[in-house]
């Protein structure tokens, strides 16, 4: 009875026309591919699955409506959208490629070489040429087009990056970046200083979570530090191994963070940048990280460009701007007060008696009362203003937006916590003197005469015998 089956089951297929044989075999094939395109897509794309802590896996419990409703699973209907075109698309090219190649090569071949050499020039056009990255590109711009511009606006502006040398600036305008090209809710940048403490600077549009992501900085820069690459723990892109994993992903959950890519300079890892979520509450889908990691290098690029420049411009014991280039920010400081019509104080900061601490103590303990002067100084200034060494034991500070009286209760600040310092031990004071910005002139003149007037009020408070601001 099995035999008589199998007879009439071969002498139906040949029967069959040999146009019929091959489409019966090129549906058969398509159906076998079928897997493959959507492991290929499931590879290349995130639905945005968000389960607080971890990916959804098969087998994994249905979330209740009510997590559904606090944002536990969002699916960008578009992204799938995209993605399932393009797989129609690509797979319906490589069925009429399958049945134009058989046309050809099976009367010499076979049906079994065709299939053989059609399944290896698939196999190369998958895997060896950028024909999937290109045609989900394409296809992406077309439907999700809001997302491509985001991604072509981020390429620009890394452009821009390394016309920057000022490193303050270049962070400002990093976070400004990415609150306007992305309007995201916050933005990040976690650095090593000099030193190797790691420190964060960003933009922000919700209050108070500046000190979730501080408190929590030391531990990112731990796991971009171990990987070296992007993680995106609400959408299970790239997700570490192991217990790794679920570190990561609490720690960006504690942090209110939705991705955190490395900066990487060579094999040097200057920092990380960590994003928050967009105001709509959507994650991020495998391009818009590839655009995040491009913008990372050039944003490693232009750090370490910048903090090499610094280096060039900064005092080599207080880590403050010295003189000359002091000079030229005011300058330019100055005709944007007088163009947006703001104020500016100057202090002149002088130690008094450093002389005698030099001559006690030695200069080695000398240097050392200057560098934690200068540190002092720098942690109770703003962001926003410029600090420089202007000489030997002098140091200049220009605050912006600030008038004399603002600039007055600034200077009384800091001399009586440099008072109460006590920096190597030793009972130290500092004299002050204060200047404003006159009326809009000559910038050059002006430049001088500030400086001059803040140099003379340092010179009085010094002759009333010290410790005081003028």
């Amino acid at each position: 009875m099995g035999r008589g089956i199998r007879s009439l089951r071969n002498s139906g297929r040949k029967n069959l026309h040999p146009k019929e044989d091959s489409f019966s075999v090129s549906k058969e094939i398509f159906f076998c591919l079928y897997p493959l395109f959507q492991i290929l897509s499931a590879s290349k794309c995130s639905f945005q699955v968000e389960t607080g802590m971890l990916p959804i896996v098969r087998g994994s419990p249905r979330l209740s409506p009510s997590r559904r409703r606090r944002g536990g699973m969002v699916f960008d209907l578009r992204e799938i959208l995209s993605r399932g075109i393009s797989i129609l698309i690509l797979s319906s090219a490589l069925a009429a490629l399958h049945l134009w190649l058989l046309t050809f090569v099976e009367p010499f071949l076979g049906m079994q070489g065709a299939t053989v050499i059609t399944f290896s020039i698939m196999g190369v056009l998958l895997f060896v040429t950028p024909l999937w990255s290109k045609l989900s590109t394409s296809v992406d711009q077309l439907v999700l087009k809001d997302r491509s511009d985001e991604r072509l606006r981020l390429t620009d502006a890394a452009h821009d990056l390394v016309t920057i040398p000022d490193y303050e600036g270049l962070v400002q305008y990093i976070g400004d970046i990415l609150k306007s090209v992305l309007g995201v809710e916050c933005a990040w940048l976690i650095l090593r200083d000099r030193q190797g403490a790691v420190r964060v600077r960003g933009a922000k549009r919700r209050k108070g979570i500046a000190d979730q992501v501080m408190a929590q900085a030391a531990l990112i820069m731990q796991h971009v530090t171990r990987t070296g690459r992007a993680f995106a723990p609400y959408t299970g892109l790239r997700l570490f191994a192991g217990r790794d994993a679920a570190a990561a992903s609490r720690t960006m959950a504690d942090a209110g963070l939705r991705l955190a890519i490395p900066l990487l300079y060579k094999d040097e890892l200057l920092g990380a940048l960590a994003v928050g979520p967009r105001p709509d509450g959507s994650g991020f889908q495998e391009g818009d990280i590839e655009a995040f990691e491009a913008f990372a290098m050039s944003i490693a690029v232009a750090i370490r460009n910048a903090r090499r420049y610094g280096e060039s411009m900064t005092d080599g014991l207080t880590r403050l701007y010295h003189r000359k280039y002091f000079i030229m920010i005011v300058r330019d400081v100055i005709k944007g007060a007088w163009h947006h019509g703001y104020q500016l104080s100057l202090l002149m900061v002088g130690v008094d008696r450093f002389r005698e601490v030099n001559e006690q103590h030695g200069h080695v303990v000398g240097d050392m009362v200057l560098k934690e002067i200068a540190a002092e100084l720098h942690r109770l200034c703003r962001e926003t203003d410029i600090l420089s060494r202007y000489g030997g034991d002098e140091f200049a500070i220009l605050l912006s937006e600030a008038k004399n009286t603002d600039g007055r209760m600034v200077a009384e600040r800091l001399r009586s916590r440099i008072e109460a310092l006590r920096p190597e031990g030793i009972n130290v004071a500092v004299s002050i003197g204060t200047a404003s910005l006159g009326p809009e002139g000559d910038v050059n003149a002006e430049e001088e005469a500030l400086i001059q007037r803040g140099w003379k009020a340092l010179a009085e408070a010094k002759k009333q015998g010290g410790n005081r601001v003028v």
